[in-house]
């Protein structure tokens, strides 16, 4: 296992922005999103009324440290995040922070949990394609954390959820 250099204490906030693919249940409509991860930028098209006679659309695009499609993989997405630097930090006795944001049905907790209801399991397990960040992490850390024989570790994490102002915690079993 390759460990990253970790993190500069100086870089505070990387922002990278994964679109959820189309669900079937989101009818026909063409997407509002549309993600260029080449080139890290999203473009959000929504409609826009141009005058009384006509109406249009107005597009506005926006660029982050990286963006992810809708077909990106749960690994792709635990290494655009440099998660592994990130726990390195922690390790090193920095405070770590990963934030995920959106609308209810964006994929937060997917991509943070992986599928719903499978519960996260013991870091010695195998890392499943459809693995979230969490598992990733705790796998890592670890890892991580038994190959560094020069120190002793205390872990402490959190995981939570806030969700119509209602805290649940991730960790806990469901």
């Amino acid at each position: 296992m390759g460990r990253l250099k970790a993190a500069n204490p100086d870089d505070r906030v990387t922002v990278v922005v994964r679109v959820r693919p189309v669900l079937q249940n989101d009818g026909d409509e063409s997407p509002g999103v549309t993600c260029d991860p080449e080139r890290a930028r999203v473009q959000v098209t929504t409609p826009h009324a141009q005058s009384k006679e006509s109406r249009g659309t107005a597009a506005r695009a926006f660029s982050f440290d990286a963006a992810m499609g809708g077909t990106s993989a749960q690994s792709d997405l635990y290494t655009a995040c440099n998660i592994d630097a990130l726990v390195d930090s922690a390790l090193e006795g920095y405070s770590v922070t990963i934030f995920a944001f959106g609308q209810t049905g964006s994929g937060k907790t997917y991509s943070l949990s992986g599928p719903s209801g499978r519960g996260l399991r013991a870091p010695t397990t195998e890392i499943k394609a459809s693995d979230g960040i969490i598992a990733r992490a705790l796998r890592y850390l670890y890892e991580a954390a038994e190959t560094d024989t020069a120190a002793s570790h205390t872990i402490r994490g959190s995981f939570s959820e806030i969700y119509n102002e209602q805290v649940r915690d991730l960790l806990a079993e469901t």
